[in-house]
């Protein structure tokens, strides 16, 4: 489930972020994948940790729906972005063990680098 493509324009390559990308129990968290044609992806790599919808447990805030834009796109779709991306997303707020219709945006700045 990917949450967003964008085309990192400095690095000839396209960045896709997800809420969902490990086969491995207690690493829930976004994830990244890089490709350069759109149909070869690298495996989803950590980048950072937090509670997602598929989290167990009922202790804390999930985070879902990460998309990275380019407030300085180059185009009005924001699919292109530079070294400094933000990443967007949603915190959702928890009652017990129920979701509620509590959500926060979020927006941290972010910086691409060539692995």
């Amino acid at each position: 489930m990917v949450g967003a493509v964008v085309y990192a324009k400095d690095f000839d390559a396209y960045v896709a972020v997800s809420d969902f990308g490990s086969k491995k129990p207690g690493e829930s968290g976004f994830y990244y994948s890089v490709s350069t044609d759109l149909v070869h992806w690298s495996e989803g790599r950590l980048f950072l940790p937090l509670a997602t919808p598929w989290t167990p447990g009922c202790d804390q805030d999930h985070f879902a729906y990460p998309s990275l834009i380019d407030v300085d796109s180059p185009s009005r779709n924001f699919d292109v972005a530079g070294e400094e991306p933000y990443l967007y997303f949603v915190r959702q707020r928890l009652d017990g063990c129920r979701v509620t219709m509590q959500r926060d945006l979020v927006r941290t700045k972010m910086r691409l680098l060539a692995e």
